[in-house]
């Protein structure tokens, strides 16, 4: 049985292992996207040169717009876009 610190958070150890194991084969920024933790790592992982970019990251960056056709083929149903994209 392997054991990781007890200090590291699981969901952080699980996407760790999962990038060093499939760093060829899936999109690493959907994964922590859809985990909710892009903002967080990019701010843990970047260099100073690139500080001032990702301070103006905002969770807008986690959703993509609905597209306008889905919206308009589903009329039974009042739709708003994701915020952000009006």
């Amino acid at each position: 049985m392997f054991l990781f610190p007890i200090a590291l958070n699981n969901l952080d150890f699980i996407l760790d292992e999962r990038a060093r194991e499939m760093f060829a084969e899936e999109n690493r920024q959907l994964t922590i996207m859809r985990t909710g933790t892009l903002i967080e790592r990019a701010k843990i992982n970047s260099d100073s040169s690139i500080k001032e970019t990702i301070s103006g990251l905002n969770h807008r960056i986690n959703l993509f717009p609905i597209p306008l056709s889905e919206i308009q083929r589903n009329k039974d149903v009042k739709w708003e876009n994701n915020p952000g994209y009006n």
